[in-house]
């Protein structure tokens, strides 16, 4: 597969051409030259600006209430401590803080997927993580747009918006309004609430 074809297949990909049909995707597909793949790069920068989460949008669900889930998923907290180890209970089930620096997954920019630890739901993709110096991983938009809840946190004397898992409600961290162009969201995750999985075995 040469450069034009891997353009053009990322650009389906980022487009959501899975929910197109079979006769939209075969005529597409007629016009792999560089100029579309060139053209459907542009096309999909524009959506995604206009869909893009931003931090009106993150206040508004803390405010007014959080996207609906795909599913959920309620245990006690006997079945967490069976399930998690200690360090991921502290972490994700009694809003804990990993040590900055602590974990690998700061370095680690892989093509993949970041899902819950708890419940295995896709939170975050690699192509959004990016190095912000805090020590903790970081992310500028979620991988679905109810794939994360926010809470307003009010602890330690701050005010901070705290990210949780949609589908279980484990702790992940907060989100601040100090990432990069063009959401200038940043996703500050514990990475021992994340886990990375092959973004093949994801899809």
């Amino acid at each position: 597969m040469n450069h034009h074809e891997l353009l053009f297949q990322r650009c389906f990909c980022r487009l959501g051409m899975r929910s197109f049909g079979r006769n939209e995707k075969n005529a597409a597909m007629k016009h792999k030259s560089p100029e579309w793949c060139y053209l459907y790069v542009h096309i999909i920068n524009l959506i995604e600006a206009c869909l893009m989460l931003t931090w009106k949008d993150v206040i508004r669900f803390a405010k007014e209430g959080n996207p609906t889930p795909d599913r959920t998923i309620t245990r006690s907290e006997e079945e967490w401590k069976s399930l998690l180890t200690a360090e991921q209970y502290y972490i994700t089930r009694q809003k804990g803080t990993e040590r900055a620096f602590s974990s690998e997954m700061c370095s680690l920019f892989e093509p993949g997927i970041y899902a819950c630890v708890c419940c295995d739901t896709l939170l975050f993709d690699a192509s959004e993580k990016f190095e912000s110096g805090t020590g903790w991983p970081s992310f500028t938009q979620p991988i679905r747009d109810n794939a994360i809840a926010y809470h307003g946190d009010f602890s330690y004397g701050m005010q901070r918006i705290e990210t949780v898992c949609n589908v279980c409600q484990a702790h992940l961290g907060h989100v601040f309004p100090d990432g990069p162009a063009p959401s200038r969201l940043r996703y500050c995750m514990n990475a021992i609430s994340l886990k990375k999985v092959e973004k093949t075995a994801a899809v």
